[in-house]
């Protein structure tokens, strides 16, 4: 080849995302240039895929030649990864021309296609969550590059059903006026109420993360529409919303729990005629993401059984997490849904994760790192990826949870204890992460049969939470008697039942009875114990003063009617 040729296939190569050394690809600049060359390199869709498989070659041989420290060092490394991920997750073969210009117009930009690769969850539908993405780009061709966060943030919530049991347990959601899940049209609704003014905040100030509290409703947009009409003069009023909303005295006093006025559950209805406090918190919470205020539906249980109040965003940086969480009931945690994954999280990990979240590139870097480890799930590095990303930020927990689910297939008891002593020592400082990982610990101490350890440990783990966090202690204390259950040792589990029972007498409430009571009760009926059940509830008015016709009241003569049934 002369010279004129080889400068030629060097040009061309470069084009395409990296040249050849040593019969190795390698990477070249990662730029807008190159960016664009690629793109003229490779203008036939039916080419992508192979292209991509080339570049992911090239990154895979600059990953074994620097290793893995450097390369994530390297933007370069970074700039292509993003490409070739983006590239991967497209549907070609289904894609219509009009989604094939919308992916090339996103693509040619490098800020979105980083942004949604950074942005997506190791639970993320992937694929899914950027058809939708491509979905608004259809929609909203102009409006994606002026608010791009909004846009990931639509994608990587829809990409999966809302749950069954969502919003909450008392109503059923077909009695929801549901409306067109497509997160091009409800982001298309977005736009039109930035510009209508009908916004609390601005969402080019949010982060993704952030957005997806605010756009995670399914609710018709008619309802947005309406929930848009209540005065509002700042997202710190959501806090006085709530007691706004009229308590239903009369329908608590009866113990109606469920929504009672017909498949009828809309805005309207539950702002004319008040409610119980999970219809005030849902009336609250869906105000504030009609708003595009980031805000939380909780659900607790305290002293007299089950509440829900609300969490929201109040300014720029800033959560109120206890709006209505009422101190005399002492609930000693919330539990909301995480939209993105709709996954259950607690208040406490809440705070954890957003206090965890920043914006500097560590968490992009953790990101990326763990996006390079989905694309290479089967090679023996990968658990070395789910390492390197915890570097970047040591205390979040997704990439801990990620190698928790490879130790599932772990039979060294060793390394399984060791892992979870790192887990349990890495968050010291929150307490249901760190319970998670002595709970891991403490069952693997059971199945070796050391049971002197095991008491150890439980004791520690009593000692520390059995104040604030005495939720945790009886999970944990109830796991200790279904243990003795499963060995069949009734005596031992009897003995230790009336033990736990008298040790969280003072905090006797929603916690002690659906965690301890109410299963070792079932356990003993379906084991043909009745004896052993009676003997349970015939003690329930020493430790339970519960409100007259509450959840708790109803649940715990739902539980001494089983018991009696029984023959």
């Amino acid at each position: 080849m002369n010279q004129q040729g080889w400068i030629v296939a060097v040009l061309f190569m470069l084009s395409a995302g990296f040249v050849k050394a040593e019969n190795s690809p390698r990477l070249s600049t990662w730029n807008d240039k190159n960016l664009a060359a690629w793109w003229q390199a490779n203008p036939d869709p039916a080419t992508w895929n192979s292209a991509a498989a080339d570049l992911k070659l090239a990154l895979l041989n600059a990953q074994e030649r620097y290793d893995l420290e450097k390369v994530f060092e390297n933007d370069h490394f970074r700039g292509w990864l993003v490409h070739t991920r983006w590239l991967e997750l497209f549907d070609v073969e289904s894609a219509s021309d009009g989604e094939l210009q919308a992916f090339r117009a996103l693509s040619l930009k490098m800020e979105i296609p980083r942004l949604f690769v950074s942005s997506l969850d190791a639970r993320d539908d992937a694929e899914k969550a950027l058809k939708n993405l491509i979905g608004i780009a259809v929609g909203n061709p102009e409006s994606i590059f002026h608010y791009p966060e909004l846009a990931v943030a639509f994608s990587v919530v829809f990409d999966q059903p809302f749950p069954e049991a969502w919003p909450h347990p008392f109503t059923k959601q077909n009695w929801l006026m549901l409306g067109n899940p497509d997160p091009a049209e409800r982001f298309g609704f977005m736009i039109s109420s930035i510009e209508k003014k009908q916004l609390l905040l601005d969402p080019s100030d949010l982060s993704v993360r952030e957005l997806t509290f605010a756009v995670d409703s399914p609710v018709d947009l008619n309802e947005f529409i309406y929930a848009q009409q209540v005065k509002l003069a700042s997202p710190a009023s959501l806090a006085a919303l709530y007691p706004a909303v009229k308590y239903d005295f009369p329908r608590a006093q009866k113990g109606n729990f469920m929504w009672p006025h017909g498949e009828n559950y809309h805005l309207f209805e539950i702002g004319k005629r008040g409610g119980i406090c999970a219809d005030q918190a849902f009336f609250v919470s869906q105000t504030a993401k009609s708003k595009g205020v980031p805000a939380l539906f909780f659900l607790g249980q305290g002293r007299s059984g089950g509440h829900a109040w609300v969490g929201f965003l109040s300014k720029r940086g800033k959560w109120e997490l206890d709006v209505a969480k009422y101190r005399g009931e002492k609930y000693p945690v919330g539990v909301a849904y995480d939209p993105q994954t709709w996954r259950r999280i607690t208040d406490s990990q809440f705070r954890f994760l957003i206090k965890e979240l920043v914006t500097t590139g560590r968490y992009e870097s953790m990101q990326l790192t763990l996006q390079w480890a989905a694309m290479n799930r089967d090679a023996p590095f990968y658990r070395g990826l789910l390492r390197h990303a915890r570097k970047f930020m040591p205390r979040y927990f997704s990439t801990w949870e990620l190698e928790a689910e490879l130790l599932e297939k772990e039979t060294d008891a060793e390394v399984k204890e060791k892992f979870w002593r790192d887990w349990t020592l890495n968050f010291r400082e929150e307490t249901d992460l760190r319970t998670r990982g002595q709970v891991a610990l403490l069952q693997l101490f059971r199945d070796a049969g050391d049971d002197r350890e095991a008491e150890r440990l439980e004791q520690e783990i009593f000692r520390e939470n059995k104040s604030e966090r005495f939720d945790l202690a009886i999970k944990v204390a109830a796991e200790t008697i279904f243990l003795e259950m499963d060995r069949e040792h009734w005596e031992d589990a009897a003995k230790e039942f009336d033990s736990k029972l008298s040790r969280f007498r003072k905090d006797s409430g929603g916690h002690l009875f659906y965690n301890l009571v109410q299963p070792y009760v079932e356990r003993c009926i379906a084991a043909g114990k009745r004896e052993m059940a009676a003997a349970a509830v015939g003690e329930l008015d020493n430790f339970f003063k519960p409100q007259a016709n509450s959840m708790l009241d109803q649940d715990i003569a739902t539980l001494r009617q089983q018991v009696t049934s029984v023959k």
